[in-house]
């Protein structure tokens, strides 16, 4: 992921020298020293001037608060950085009061505010970027309330109707859809099952309904349920959801999710589990024969060489090089892979 990143900038910094002149002008550039901006913004009582702010949102004076909010943009005996610091932290500490604690102009005027307080950016310095970031606060903090009220919705709907509340998920945003996923560990278990398979039998139909039949059955520890379930699901959610199942079912039960998966999933989803489920088990011979089986797999093989660059078991290393040196052409290169990838990782002091 690290490296991907940095493969994205160079890429970017490498375009820069066709950018027109009159655009790289647009780039913004730091104003202040990360230091000196932090000295500035601890230079006043930061506690005291946020005490009347959250005074007025928790009695609803919106008009009050907006007003007293744009007269600490507007002091000019306060350095910049105190006064942007100051509707950071008020835009932060509004998540913890009761969802809509500030009203729609108060928001607008948050998720408006052009930070000027502009420092080095830690790679590149001569970018800079805001050292308090009050639009993302404040929409960081908007996103906490529609989950938690989501949350509340949920916990009431699923007594009621399981059909309700997948509908109600389906059409959430993503901030909504994680209160409605908070509220199932209140949820009994016969509740549970239902709406897992529920959610199962309506996933050919809307993948995205996988996600709760996984869910559903990592809570309840349904091993086959959450195994169609990520079988059929797609999206970053997988991911973390091998993880959890990594930690929450035992060996011979990972072990059943890794074949399942890999004869069953998505190539895609198939080489996740591979790499959140395979690497801690190399020390059962199961996981590695399975790992060394797949090595000659067109869609799969390389994920298994990846997995098994990972082991430190010198049997492990040597079986490798018996297939690097056999004649299945695909799976010696892969196994190839495997070696090469082992060495550069032994030379670059990977523990």
């Amino acid at each position: 992921m690290i490296k991907s990143t940095y493969i994205l900038i160079f890429t970017l910094l490498a375009s820069l020298p066709s950018i027109p002149l009159e655009a790289q002008s647009d780039i913004a550039k730091p104003n202040w020293s990360r230091p000196m901006a932090l000295e500035a913004a601890g230079s006043i009582d930061t506690q005291t001037a946020l005490k009347p702010l959250f005074q007025l949102a928790r009695k609803g004076k919106d008009e009050q608060l907006l007003l007293a909010l744009q007269a600490i943009e507007q002091r000019s005996d306060w350095p910049l950085p105190a006064r942007e610091y100051l509707a950071h932290a008020f835009a932060v500490g509004l998540g913890d009061l009761p969802a809509r604690a500030a009203g729609t102009k108060v928001l607008d005027y948050l998720l408006n505010y052009e930070p000027r307080t502009l420092v080095p950016h830690d790679d590149h310095e001569i970018y800079g970027v805001p050292l308090f970031n009050v639009r993302a606060a404040t929409a960081g903090t908007r996103a906490d309330w529609e989950r938690r009220s989501a949350a509340v919705e949920a916990e009431s709907l699923l007594e009621v109707d399981s059909q309700a509340w997948l509908d109600a998920w389906v059409e959430a945003n993503p901030s909504r859809r994680k209160g409605y996923t908070d509220a199932l560990e209140y949820a009994s278990p016969d509740r549970l099952s239902k709406l897992g398979a529920l959610s199962m039998q309506q996933a050919a139909r809307n993948s995205s309904l996988a996600e709760i039949a996984a869910r559903t059955g990592l809570m309840l520890g349904d091993l086959p349920l959450f195994s169609q379930a990520v079988s059929a699901g797609s999206g970053p959610w997988i991911v973390q959801a091998f993880r959890e199942a990594s930690e929450k079912f035992g060996d011979d039960e990972n072990f059943f999710l890794l074949q399942y998966s890999m004869e069953r999933a998505s190539p895609g989803t198939a080489a996740l589990a591979m790499a959140e489920l395979a690497p801690d088990r190399l020390d059962q011979h199961a996981v590695t024969d399975l790992m060394f089986k797949s090595l000659d797999n067109p869609k799969l093989g390389a994920a298994a060489a990846l997995v098994l660059s990972q082991s430190r078991d010198p049997r492990v290393r040597e079986r490798l090089e018996s297939v690097a040196a056999g004649d299945n052409k695909l799976a010696s290169q892969r196994a190839g892979i495997a070696i090469d990838t082992a060495r550069n990782r032994s030379a670059g002091g990977e523990q």
